[in-house]
């Protein structure tokens, strides 16, 4: 990410505020980016300011280490190959406008933008934390802040979008709706509060379709992020008078490189197996497959976040003194790589008996669940305990 392209004091200073879908995954172009480039191709004198430059970085391995519950959301990540843009924002991964309204007030006196482009409210009320009244309240309390700290900010304010409907999700489609509608409803009396701070509705819901242009049924893959573009543009324009032509989504769409993982390596645990592969940059997940030495028959396929895989026999049980073989490819949900070279070990287990006296105590966010070890003290060396919920 190249931050030093040459600012005159007189650009337009454009602050994107938002969650995952505006910070984007490491090797993502963002729809940042493709808006950037729509603001460059129409001779916008611009820049983006905020906090931050990169994009979310996913999670390291841990084997052999228990997980962090409260990891620190890491902004560091690359954008896709060959992209380079001054790409300050102010988005995280998991943002909440509960949680932003807060913060947003210390950004827009530091960075002093001319124009907020705004798009929260999903993680509010898909992550349980309040219904669209509650979103829509802490919305109407950052821009107050917003605009306590530049009376003249103009905000750009986009609607939220529809995930890909899944069983389970009905009543956060229904509650996405009633925020729309009180979205576009509150708009009218946030304009009256501030008149020397406009502020327009960016139609992304209507735009940005998540059954075509995301790749798990929320955050956009490389089509999605020219539609949010498109919508943020759309208003600029004709609302602001930012540009004068909106963006036009190009016929071809480039596709997220999907390489082969090399180096796969497995290696016989007392549980079963430890399988490590080189990470592939951008991918957004891995598929990894086991079966036995020299069958033609693969026995399980799961799913892995980062370039590693702890094997404990819990989907397929696991033979001692057996050979197993395994292969990884990427998995970027819309597409998937061919299957790494095969790696194999030779298992040999030796596992404790279960704990005893297993009591669980829940609290707010999380299980606590306390457990005795089983047989004679000492008698056994415990790497880890696995816990099934």
């Amino acid at each position: 990410m190249d931050s030093s392209h040459p600012v005159s004091e007189t650009s337009l200073k454009l602050m994107v505020v938002g969650d995952s879908m505006s910070h984007g995954r490491e090797g993502d172009f963002t729809w940042r980016f493709r808006l950037w480039q729509w603001l460059r191709k129409e001779e916008v004198d611009f820049t983006f300011v905020g906090p931050f430059t990169g994009t979310f970085v996913p999670e390291k391995p841990r084997l052999h280490h228990p997980p962090d519950f409260n990891p620190p959301v890491n902004h560091s990540g690359g954008y896709a190959k060959g992209v380079d843009f001054r790409s300050n924002h102010f988005s995280l991964w998991g943002e909440q406008t509960y949680h932003c309204r807060k913060l947003i007030g210390q950004q827009v006196e530091e960075y002093q933008p001319d124009y907020l482009l705004v798009m929260l409210g999903f993680n509010d009320m898909a992550w349980g934390v309040g219904g669209p009244e509650d979103a829509i309240f802490w919305m109407g309390e950052l821009i107050e802040t917003a605009r306590h700290d530049k009376p003249d900010v103009r905000i750009a304010l986009a609607n939220v979008p529809q995930p890909t409907p899944k069983q389970g999700t009905e009543r956060l489609a229904e509650m996405i709706d009633r925020y729309n509608c009180l979205l576009e409803d509150s708009l009218e009396r946030w304009r009256r509060e501030c008149q020397t701070s406009p502020m327009e509705l960016v139609q992304v819901t209507e735009t940005y379709i998540c059954t075509e242009a995301s790749y798990d049924g929320v955050h956009p893959a490389a089509l999605g992020e020219f539609q949010i573009a498109k919508a943020f543009s759309r208003t600029l324009v004709d609302a602001f008078g930012v540009g004068k032509k909106e963006l036009e989504i190009p016929s071809e769409i480039p596709e997220r490189p999907t390489s082969i993982p090399e180096r796969t390596a497995a290696e016989a645990r007392s549980y079963g197996f430890d399988v490590t592969w080189d990470a592939v940059y951008g991918a957004r997940r891995y598929d990894l497959r086991m079966r036995i030495g020299g069958e033609s028959t693969w026995l399980s396929e799961s799913q892995h976040d980062t370039n590693e895989a702890l094997i404990t026999g819990n989907e397929v049980p696991i033979e001692d003194q057996t050979e197993y073989e395994f292969q990884v490819r990427t998995d970027n949900w819309v597409a998937q790589s061919g299957w790494s070279e095969t790696a194999s070990a030779t298992s040999r287990l030796c596992l404790s008996p279960g704990s005893e006296d297993v009591a669980m105590e829940p609290d707010t966010e999380l299980v606590f669940v306390h457990l005795r070890e089983a047989g004679p003290e000492g008698h056994w060396d415990i790497d880890f305990h696995e816990v099934i919920i």
